[in-house]
């Protein structure tokens, strides 16, 4: 327990709560707000009152004694304590401080005073205390009952995801809120679909969204939308794995797509069947490389146990492994190659194989490492 405090004067009160330890703050604080007249009765310190000297103080604390420090603010109706009430609203980055001088702004302030908050993006706690006293206003903006949607966690109805409100319903998208207003997207039912009709000016991510939920709701939609996407570079990985899983068809101008990956993902589906040297070329990125390795015959595969890059032979190897349509006596002249990446390779594919006995006869002794 800490040591018993009394205040007799002000400048005992300005002492403690100025200079003493948070205990004894805490302590004068909450006996203040029993009867906060109390502390004005006291008189004033230095040219100060009570009201200044909170005031003065509050910036420069946090926690518990600044909570307590506003409340006992918040009982004294006067043009100082609402003045800086205000600015404190405004700049606060507490949201138990932020919640509490909402609730006591509103005795001071209309309920429209708070509107300018729903629109701050980097003030959530504000926006929250804007959001709930502006629930119940009949006249709400549908920009504002987006807004109100967004910062409520209980049900709330936005604008009708319609093409009426689709700018709005964009602009929130692609805003600080996105992932709410997915959420709120979703609970729209099929009239989330009005998004294709603007399609260009959704975000990579957004698009990705759209396909799946899409995809869930509607395939043969998705599959008519997607037909018409694939044809319109770029598309991410995403789509083209949706459109692949659709089984459409995919158009050829993939292959000449920038991403890497959507590249790998179609040459790995077969659309670059008729090409796949191309894509073994030492040119090639590995994961293409990788991709068309997966597509080769049996024969193609041993040779590519050779291959420089080590993601390759790796692949050949593992591809081999579960395939007979090739020349079991190259794979074992691989397995006697100067080249250890390719020895290794070699070997690990006859070991699959169960081609013990040979490895055994003609390799007995011989060091077969990794290199």
């Amino acid at each position: 327990m800490p040591e018993q405090v009394r205040i007799k004067t002000a400048s005992d009160l300005f002492e403690v709560l100025t200079n003493g330890s948070i205990l004894h703050q805490a302590a004068v604080l909450r006996s203040v707000a029993e009867k906060p007249e109390r502390a004005v009765d006291l008189g004033s310190y230095e040219g100060e009152d009570f009201i200044d000297l909170l005031i003065r103080l509050i910036p420069h604390r946090d926690g518990g004694v600044k909570k307590l420090m506003l409340m006992c603010l918040s009982f004294f109706q006067d043009p100082r304590t609402t003045r800086f009430m205000l600015d404190e609203f405004a700049r606060s980055r507490d949201a138990a401080s932020v919640l509490h001088l909402g609730r006591r702004l509103v005795v001071d302030q209309e309920v429209d005073f708070f509107r300018r908050y729903l629109r701050i993006d980097d003030r959530p706690a504000q926006s929250l205390v804007a959001a709930r006293l502006l629930r119940g206003e009949a006249e709400l903006s549908p920009a504002e009952r987006m807004r109100v949607a967004i910062f409520l966690d209980e049900q709330f109805e936005p604008p009708e995801l319609s093409t009426e409100h689709l700018d709005l319903w964009l602009k929130e998208l692609s805003g600080a809120h996105r992932w709410k207003v997915r959420q709120l997207a979703e609970q729209q039912g099929e009239r989330i679909l009005t998004f294709w009709s603007c399609w260009d000016r959704l975000a990579a991510e957004e698009k990705d969204w759209l396909v799946a939920l899409t995809v869930q709701r509607d395939s043969a939609q998705a599959a008519e939308r997607l037909a018409q996407v694939l044809t319109r570079l770029p598309v991410s990985r995403f789509i083209v794995a949706q459109a692949i899983s659709l089984e459409l068809q995919l158009p050829a101008s993939l292959l000449e797509s920038d991403d890497e990956e959507v590249r790998a993902l179609v040459i790995e589906a077969g659309l670059a069947d008729s090409q796949l040297e191309r894509f073994l070329a030492p040119s090639a990125s590995s994961l293409e490389a990788v991709a068309a390795t997966r597509r080769c015959t049996g024969e193609r595969l041993v040779e590519l146990l050779a291959d420089k890059r080590w993601e390759v032979r790796a692949c050949a190897s593992q591809t081999l492994s579960g395939r007979c349509d090739y020349s079991l006596e190259k794979l074992r002249e691989k397995a006697s190659s100067e080249f250890a990446g390719e020895r290794v390779a070699a070997v690990e594919v006859l070991l699959a194989r169960g081609d013990d006995e040979w490895l055994s006869e003609h390799l007995a002794g011989k060091e077969v490492a990794y290199p």
